[in-house]
Parts: C-alpha cells; structure tokens; sequence
C-alpha cells in the first residue's frame, strides 16, 4: 500500500471512530445532529470500503 493510501486509510479509521463514538456517547444535539453525525458516518464507511476494496461481509 503506498504512504498516501496508508496515511488516508489511518485518517478515515480515526474519523469513522469518532463518528461512532460520538453517536455512541450522544454527543449529539438532538435528531437532526445525530442524522448528521450517522450520514457522515456512512460516507466515511463507504470511503473506507472503496479504499480497501473489501466489500461488506454477511453475517452467518
């Protein structure tokens, strides 16, 4: 993996913690922050998807 991907890669792990932290913990306002929070949230998910190319696994 060259340094730029490693380096977004490690950003967007922290990022996606955060996010989740934050929803986890109701560092939130109120419904419309806490939509915010979870569709970014998404973004970053599907951003750290594309980047890895490993595609969501179902649970068994």
């Amino acid at each position: 993996m060259h340094n730029d991907t490693s380096a977004r890669l490690h950003s967007l792990a922290a990022e996606y913690v955060e996010l989740v932290e934050a929803m986890r913990n109701g560092q939130y306002a109120d419904e419309k922050e806490w939509r915010t929070l979870s569709s970014q949230r998404s973004l970053v998910h599907d951003e750290l998807i594309a980047l890895t190319g490993i595609a969501e696994c179902k649970l068994m």
